[in-house]
């Protein structure tokens, strides 16, 4: 009798293993997905919020497969990669499901830190306006460039009468 019981035992002991593993499987997919999504809410979060846009971001997401929930939860807040880190750490700090030890958590989560601070190091690069003095001697190179264009286009072109549309086409763009 006893040797049934503990055969049943170790069937369903390896049973649970499975589950165990099927879910770890799930969880690390959806830890993979919320890092592949980090780059295209970045992307978006830097750039200019357009409806466009914000379809585009809500399709990437579900492209790749982020749970519905998530995929709300980063919609609606004001700080997209911040709502995106907040989810990746709180699945990583899901310590009963990750199956990892404290050592390589620790090593995530300071990875995720990283993150963080390389968002903030491209939020204040975005964030800094152009001088003044840089736009303007850009202005005036390029207005040199384009009074000394048909010179240098004389010889270039067969028919000299050519010369004004190229140059007047190129100042357009």
């Amino acid at each position: 009798m006893t040797r049934k019981k503990g055969a049943f035992q170790k069937r369903k002991d390896v049973a649970a293993e499975r589950e165990e593993a099927r879910i770890n499987a799930e969880l690390k997919k959806l830890m993979v997905s919320q890092i592949a999504s980090y780059a295209r809410v970045l992307k978006y979060h830097l750039g200019p919020p357009t409806p466009e846009a914000r379809d585009l971001l809500r399709n990437e997401l579900v492209d790749n497969r982020l749970p519905a929930d998530q995929v709300r939860v980063i919609m609606e807040a004001k700080h997209k990669p911040m709502a995106l880190l907040g989810l990746v750490s709180a699945s990583l700090h899901d310590s009963g499901r990750t199956g990892l030890d404290t050592v390589q958590a620790s090593k995530l989560d300071q990875t995720l830190s990283l993150l963080t601070d390389y968002l903030g190091k491209c939020e204040r690069i975005v964030k800094t306006p152009l001088p003044l003095v840089y736009t303007r001697h850009t202005a005036r190179f390029l207005s040199w460039w384009l009074l000394f264009l048909p010179v240098c286009l004389y010889n270039q072109l067969r028919a000299s009468w050519v010369i004004v549309p190229v140059s007047g086409l190129s100042g357009c763009f």
